[in-house]
């Protein structure tokens, strides 16, 4: 099988015949394949979309200290001019924005506690149920799995749902 690209140790290595299919190009030498289009060198493309990608983060980091630097003349100058409504909304602001940050961090550590506790419980109770067959009864075991909380502790309990019988 043939490489499309060889250094000068590989093609050294290689028979008269198989060096006649490849061409040098850069200190290295480039399998030569009719029909096959050039393929065009594209670092100076990837060069520059690194480089507006980097652009593009400074100036949207300039624009968030912009913003931020307004917001905080805008409350120096409320200050000063005793503007208690502006102060209030400002703050006002900023609490809700804090407690939405919170509430999504809880609300994740929630969810995690959740899959944690079940997947254990459905784990212990899958393997004293059937020993070494565990996995194909835990899907079923966790189905039926709830969390609820209490005041200090959380409660795993079992919920056994009856299943319907079809008569034929």
């Amino acid at each position: 099988m043939f490489k499309y690209l060889l250094s000068k140790e590989e093609f050294d290595a290689l028979t008269d015949e198989q060096k006649a299919f490849y061409k040098e190009s850069g200190g290295n030498y480039q399998l030569q394949i009719e029909g096959m289009p050039d393929i065009p060198d594209v670092s100076g493309l990837q060069k520059k979309v690194d480089e507006l990608l980097s652009e593009k983060k400074s100036e949207q980091e300039k624009r968030r200290q912009a913003e931020e630097a307004a917001k905080k003349a805008a409350e120096e100058q409320a200050r000063k001019n005793g503007d208690i409504e502006s102060l209030e909304k400002s703050w006002a602001e900023k609490l809700k924005a804090r407690e939405s940050e919170l509430l999504a961090q809880l609300q994740e550590k929630d969810t995690s506690l959740h899959t944690l506790l079940v997947d254990n419980v459905a784990q212990t109770l899958a393997t004293k149920l059937a020993g070494d067959a565990a996995p194909l009864i835990m899907p079923h075991i966790k189905s039926r799995l709830s969390v609820e909380e209490g005041k200090l502790e959380s409660l795993i309990r079992l919920v056994i749902r009856p299943h319907s019988l079809l008569m034929i």
